[in-house]
């Protein structure tokens, strides 16, 4: 299928552009990560290294505009849900 498709009918289903689609999907794949016990002694950095993110930057504004926080205020949130 050519790419221009592609980013075509991500626009029309989710209203987004390509790489915001990429970018939601990889914050949603960090945010499931940490939710589980066992990745709580991983850093953020390695969790967002292992949901796609190329750069620590990247996936900090990514994940500041999906959320609305930074990944330790959205973690900090989480623990004290869980408490």
């Amino acid at each position: 299928m050519p790419a221009y498709q592609i980013t075509k009918a991500v626009k029309v289903l989710y209203n987004k552009t390509f790489p915001e689609a990429l970018s939601y999907y990889r914050v949603e794949a960090f945010k499931a990560r940490i939710a589980k016990a066992d990745h709580q002694q991983l850093t953020i950095e390695y969790l967002a290294e292992s949901s796609g993110f190329k750069t620590s930057s990247s996936f900090y504004n990514a994940f500041k505009k999906e959320t609305g926080l930074t990944p330790t205020a959205y973690m900090e949130r989480l623990q004290l849900k869980s408490a």
